[in-house]
């Protein structure tokens, strides 16, 4: 499905392989490789592509037939909100919005209320530290 998607998406947006591949740092061989060959790209390369083509990665590997990104509909648990402050609660549903971290926390799938909180901050931390300038 991926194949058939990818390929399709390329031509709608009059791209070349080459182009394509330029504009996510891959060879057109690569590219061909996706297209023909049924060959998928990792979790960078695919929310980069889903990036260029405004749709989700769930989208690209054809588990659904919805193009739009479901992060616009973010809600957080109850349990986890609670948790939270409302800069925090802001500060995560920004952050689920964006494709590459939806596909990272498919991994934490399970995860305790208390640990997704935790995950929260560590990542806030990160943020702050880099607008500092320190790193963590």
């Amino acid at each position: 499905m991926f194949k058939e998607r990818i390929r399709k998406l390329r031509k709608e947006n009059k791209l070349t392989q080459q182009q394509l591949a330029d504009k996510i740092g891959v060879g057109r061989a690569t590219i061909a490789g996706y297209e023909t060959k049924g060959k998928e790209p990792g979790y960078d390369t695919l929310s980069k592509l889903a990036e260029i083509f405004n749709v989700s990665v769930d989208y690209l590997l054809g588990r659904t037939d919805n193009k739009q990104n479901p992060g616009s509909n973010t809600k957080i648990p109850d349990g986890v909100k609670e948790l939270l402050s409302d800069e925090e609660s802001k500060f995560i549903v920004d952050l689920l919005n964006k494709e590459s971290v939806q596909l990272y926390l498919r991994e934490a799938r399970g995860a305790s209320d208390e640990d997704l909180a935790t995950a929260v901050r560590v990542l806030k931390a990160v943020r702050e530290g880099k607008e500092k300038g320190t790193t963590l």
